[in-house]
């Protein structure tokens, strides 16, 4: 080893024990810091969660193993996609599905879709979710259908009779209830581009 060498090694060895000897024990005592998120219920952190978006909720899953099946105990469902967003509308939709195959409460408090609806394309799987809806006894439901008004969506017959329903939001949607609307816990309906029985409603 050349005397340069060795000098530049000594120069790392003093300065790395200079920062050891600085940061250490405050190094140490980070790692030493309890983790007070993990330390909290389950019911506090999924209220936590309750605040954001699934697919951001979702993501907490690779924090631990505690967390990582906790996200399928949440009771508020939210998913928007936006028309400037980067990820495909059909990979928006398959996420959707994916995520209510998992969901594990047997009631639910919301459940909150966005997405640009622009044709009969999804169908079917606007429909299931409404049957998600229903079998989970959803209380708040904020339906947001962005899109063309020809291209609403016809609310199906089994959506017309619930009892669990306290607040309802439709966005570019058609209620064609065959024998009447039964709501009898609503408490708040906000109607934006709706069609009654061929009438356009806002409300």
């Amino acid at each position: 080893m050349s005397h340069s060498d060795s000098s530049q090694s000594k120069s790392e060895n003093v300065e790395t024990a200079y920062v050891d000897q600085c940061y250490g024990d405050k190094r140490r005592k980070m790692d030493n810091k309890p983790d007070r998120l993990s330390a909290l219920s389950d019911h506090l952190l999924l209220h936590i969660l309750s605040s954001f978006e699934m697919k951001y909720v979702i993501r907490t899953e690779v924090l631990s193993k505690r967390w990582r099946f906790l996200w399928t105990s949440a009771h508020n469902l939210s998913f928007t996609h936006s028309p400037e967003s980067n990820s495909d509308v059909t990979e928006f939709i398959k996420s959707i599905d994916d995520t209510l195959i998992l969901s594990k409460p047997n009631k639910l408090n919301k459940f909150s879709v966005e997405f640009f609806y622009i044709d009969d394309q999804f169908v079917d799987h606007v429909n299931r979710w409404m049957t998600f809806v229903t079998i989970k006894s959803v209380e708040v439901l904020d339906l947001n259908l962005m899109g063309g008004f020809d291209e609403g969506y016809n609310l199906p017959h089994l959506m017309y009779s619930n009892v669990c329903l306290r607040k309802l939001k439709l966005s570019n949607c058609n209620l064609v209830p065959k024998e009447g609307i039964n709501w009898p816990a609503l408490r708040v309906l906000s109607m934006c581009f709706i069609c009654v029985l061929g009438f356009l409603v806002s409300y």
